[in-house]
């Protein structure tokens, strides 16, 4: 309890003016004192030189409590620093640094997800890397990330998976075949403001009047509806 993680905490100052503290008891005073909800003297407990030949438990120790603080520098720098001791990263720790690439390095945020979704199948990295491909305008990557989508039921019927085919058939000029994956898209989801964004842009960019107007009065009777 908290008393208990209280009198612990009290110890370790005693303990560590007169003993030369091992990074491992280090790492338990800091779980102490974050487990006492003070992040920042656990963080100064913690942060300490030289940073090298360090534990992986050490690094994400390290990480969380800078994820907690807000310290993006430090929390890249431990995944980093786990990545070149040859450690895989978790979920979720993969996720922090894939989103902190995302702002300073997307190419290698892209990467990442390409190879996380080609390791594991997971859909989740599917659609973020093809978001991320269609913003980096990496047009061969998100080709081939949709020719790996279809081969499956499961992620060929996900909606970025169909409005990358669209895209991708409208710039190769095969607006017809655009016009149809959105067309089949709001029959699944007919109040998705997105595909039909891309349907009303479709008709513009090819100057198609009748179909525009129609689409114009459908969107109008969708938005009175709600």
């Amino acid at each position: 309890n908290r008393q208990l993680l209280q009198r612990e905490a009290d110890t370790w100052p005693q303990f560590a003016g007169r003993h030369q503290l091992t990074i491992s008891e280090r790492m338990s005073w800091a779980e102490v004192l974050w487990n006492l909800y003070q992040p920042e003297q656990a963080w100064q407990v913690l942060d300490v030189a030289p940073l090298d030949q360090l534990s992986p438990d050490y690094w994400r120790l390290r990480a969380a409590l800078a994820w907690e603080l807000e310290q993006d520098d430090a929390v890249q720098a431990s995944y980093e620093a786990l990545l070149a001791q040859g450690a895989v990263l978790l979920q979720s720790e993969q996720a922090q640094l894939i989103d902190m690439y995302r702002q300073q390095n997307p190419e290698l945020a892209l990467r990442m997800l390409t190879a996380n979704w080609r390791r594991s199948g997971d859909s989740r990295y599917l659609v973020d890397a093809l978001q991320l491909a269609e913003d980096q305008q990496d047009w061969t990557l998100l080709a081939a990330l949709v020719a790996e989508a279809e081969q499956s039921p499961t992620t060929a019927e996900l909606l970025p998976v169909l409005l990358a085919r669209g895209l991708l058939a409208e710039r190769a000029g095969r607006f017809a075949e655009a016009e149809r994956l959105y067309l089949h898209g709001l029959s699944q989801q007919p109040r998705n403001s997105l595909l039909r964004a891309r349907l009303l842009w479709l008709f513009v960019d090819r100057v198609d009047r009748s179909k525009l107007e129609r689409a114009l009065q459908q969107r109008s009777r969708w938005i009175k509806s709600d």
